[in-house]
């Protein structure tokens, strides 16, 4: 059935600003298109303009024209297409009015999203990629009194575009409506080569761009000293939109799109002392759970001027919290009289299971017994690294509750 209020394709048309030469950067959605053939939730987004004639000619100012626009989320990519047209040809594979997403990145396969606009209303549209059926995607269509308009949701697994850098991308209309003795019309929203595929880099889906507001709120609430000692950007969750972790010399902060409670960010207080060295900083799937925990060694005084130790610890989600869920001294040294290196290691489990964290036996260089002393705890407490004059076997630890214990 029609939409008789939709927002026609030549308003948009009047609307659209000139095509800009860098990349259209598109965010993730803060609120997803619905694929109900109302386009009122596409307001105000990004568009391209069909404004490239590629073949054949148009039947003045009210053919072959529009808009098409991008949006997507943690699941899934969304695409919709508002053309002004002047007479609608029902659509298949391969016969009549067509309509092409085309997508090149620079590592991966090229691919091809085919809408199938079959009759739009009575039979609704349908989605090929690279010429095969898309069992999970969405689509509606609409007539409209100036052409006809197409929205499509695709999962990410389907088309992985978010991660994939600036890709080259064209939205093309195949229009059948033209004088049989003349090829059919064509129009494009970037410039391609003889295979219709698109040759401009203009299109990146960034799911980073999400966070520059969370980074912003941290530094205003928390008021950080000086640049972060380690940024990284990881996946804590799961899912497609990867997180960022700044280690400042105060907290270990996790910037998130999607965070508990709608945060704008997470953070832990370590509790280091004076002169934090951060010597490793790395994501690595620990907890058995979907998504990533971080590992992070340091060295710090424990004596200023006499002893220097070595911790590693482990952050990561638990129960909507973002916590310290392990910590362990690995090095020692005495100024002057020498060190000892205990190794950690991750014990692999399979099945899903949470793998175990292992403190080897310390090595030490020129340090001996009669050296060494224990060091005060800190600000927080991290168990002695094992030295072999007191144990002859690894520490292993266990993930029970919210800790490796």
């Amino acid at each position: 059935m029609g939409r008789a209020f939709a927002r026609s394709a030549l308003a948009l048309l009047a609307l659209a600003a000139p095509a800009a030469a860098a990349p259209l950067i598109i965010a993730p959605a803060e609120n997803s298109p619905t694929i109900d053939a109302f386009f009122d939730d596409w307001s105000g987004r990004p568009l391209s303009l069909f404004d490239t004639t590629v073949q054949g000619k148009r039947d003045g100012s009210g053919d072959l024209g529009g808009t098409w626009q991008v949006a997507f989320d943690a699941s899934r990519v969304y695409l919709a297409a508002q053309v002004v047209d002047d007479k609608f040809q029902p659509g298949g594979a391969e016969q009549g009015d067509r309509l092409f997403f085309v997508f090149r990145p620079d590592d991966g396969p090229t691919r091809t999203v085919q809408v199938l606009l079959n009759t739009l209303e009575v039979r609704p549209p349908k989605v090929q990629i690279d010429g095969k059926p898309c069992p999970g995607c969405k689509t509606a269509g609409t007539m409209r009194v100036d052409g006809w308009a197409v929205e499509v949701s695709i999962p990410n697994l389907s088309l992985p575009l978010a991660g994939a850098g600036t890709v080259r991308s064209a939205g093309l209309v195949h229009d059948a409506d033209a004088d049989a003795n003349t090829a059919e019309g064509i129009v494009s929203s970037a410039p391609v080569d003889g295979s219709l595929a698109p040759t401009k880099k203009n299109l990146r889906l960034e799911a980073l761009a999400a966070l520059e507001e969370g980074r912003q709120i941290y530094r205003a609430d928390r008021k950080p000293l000086g640049m972060p000692k380690r940024t990284l950007h990881g996946d804590i969750f799961g899912d497609p939109f990867p997180e960022e972790v700044l280690v400042t010399e105060e907290d270990v902060v996790l910037i998130g799109k999607d965070l508990p409670e709608r945060a704008a960010y997470l953070y832990f207080t370590h509790g280091w002392r004076e002169d934090p060295e951060v010597t490793r900083a790395e994501f690595e799937e620990l907890d058995g759970v979907p998504g990533d925990e971080l590992i992070v060694e340091h060295t710090e005084w424990s004596v200023p001027g006499e002893v220097r130790v070595g911790i590693v610890e482990v952050y990561g989600m638990h129960d909507g919290y973002w916590k310290r869920r392990f910590a362990h001294k690995v090095h020692v040294e005495f100024v002057g009289k020498g060190s000892a290196t205990a190794p950690f290691e991750v014990l692999r489990k399979r099945d899903g299971k949470a793998h175990r964290l292992q403190i080897g036996i310390a090595v030490p260089d020129g340090l001996e017994r009669r050296d060494h002393y224990l060091a005060d705890p800190g600000n927080f407490y991290a168990p002695p690294a094992p030295m072999p004059w007191n144990r002859k076997k690894p520490l292993v630890f266990r993930l029970k509750g919210e800790r490796w214990r």
